[in-house]
């Protein structure tokens, strides 16, 4: 036995330790999905930055083209021949004063072609922040919906293992004459037990398991817990002083049931704890049951 708890104690920390191996893993895509929301805000807000850099290069050139537009229809009516009783060093002077203008207002407008080379690299940078937005954007909305088909398989098997629990614990209540449900609250996460022991009467009410004498509630227990029993595949099924308040009647079918549970699972083992005598239960001779009784304690008296 010793060596059956040892074994079952090492697969109950091994199942703990999957447990929270699994809920690391979710912390962890929960984390992933937290940082890849914050570099996609980075990415927004480096995207909108970027779009304001375009609309004022986009002002800038449309300034300086008008600007262009200017100086060249200037030049037109310059080089166009023309009558003009001025004398040519009057207009030597004029065009030297224009390129001086132009020379003085360059700096401020920039140089045109500088301006096209920075828009394409904008542009390509913009087009770049763009698709790696768009990639985030794909990968989380696969994550959500892997997250979505996790959340439905889980809510499945919750409601699976609820019904087949209840159901269970129903029928193992009806073996005694009792009727009873098991109220699951998944919101407030709270399991509420209730059981009517005299169904029979119609003024009978089904009542909370602490509402139940002591006998009453211990098989109500044993329903309880034989009926989880049959919703979790674990291999070694344990139960300790499951008798301690029940009388003769419902600790005999308290124990047939469990036994007869034992029976039909065979590939399961059973270890059951009482300090009541067992030689009235008639199971010393079934087959594939073992019954150790442990020596009486030794009681000292003080001198």
């Amino acid at each position: 036995v010793a060596e059956s708890e040892e074994a079952a104690g090492r697969e109950v920390e091994e199942y703990k330790q999957q447990i929270e191996d699994l809920r690391s893993q979710f912390s962890a895509k929960e984390q992933t999905k937290i940082n890849l929301e914050q570099k996609r805000q980075s990415w927004d807000n480096r995207l909108a930055d970027i779009r304001t850099k375009i609309a004022d290069l986009e002002l800038k050139k449309q300034s300086i083209e008008r600007s262009f537009e200017e100086t060249r229809q200037n030049a037109l009516r310059v080089c166009e021949p023309i009558q003009t009783t001025r004398e040519p060093s009057s207009l030597r002077s004029e065009i030297t004063q224009t390129r001086r203008r132009l020379e003085h207002e360059q700096p401020r407008l920039g140089d045109r072609e500088q301006i096209e080379r920075e828009y394409i690299a904008v542009m390509k940078e913009y087009d770049t922040i763009f698709d790696d937005i768009q990639h985030h954007k794909s990968l989380i909305q696969e994550m959500e919906r892997s997250l979505s088909k996790r959340m439905d398989r889980y809510e499945t098997l919750r409601n699976t293992i609820q019904v087949r629990s209840s159901l269970y614990f129903q029928s193992m209540l009806t073996q005694r004459g009792y009727e009873g449900k098991l109220r699951f609250n998944n919101e407030k996460e709270k399991l509420e037990i209730q059981v009517q022991v005299n169904p029979q009467e119609h003024s009978g009410r089904t009542k909370n398991t602490r509402a139940l004498s002591g006998g009453e509630r211990s098989f109500s227990t044993v329903c309880f817990i034989m009926s989880l029993w049959e919703a979790i595949e674990a291999p070694f099924r344990c139960l300790d002083e499951f008798d301690v308040f029940m009388d003769m009647l419902n600790r005999r079918i308290s124990m047939n049931f469990m036994l007869q549970h034992a029976e039909d699972m065979a590939n399961r083992q059973f270890i059951f704890f009482t300090p009541q005598d067992m030689s009235s239960m008639g199971i010393a001779g079934k087959r594939n049951v073992k019954v150790f009784k442990l020596t009486e304690p030794e009681q000292s008296t003080l001198d």
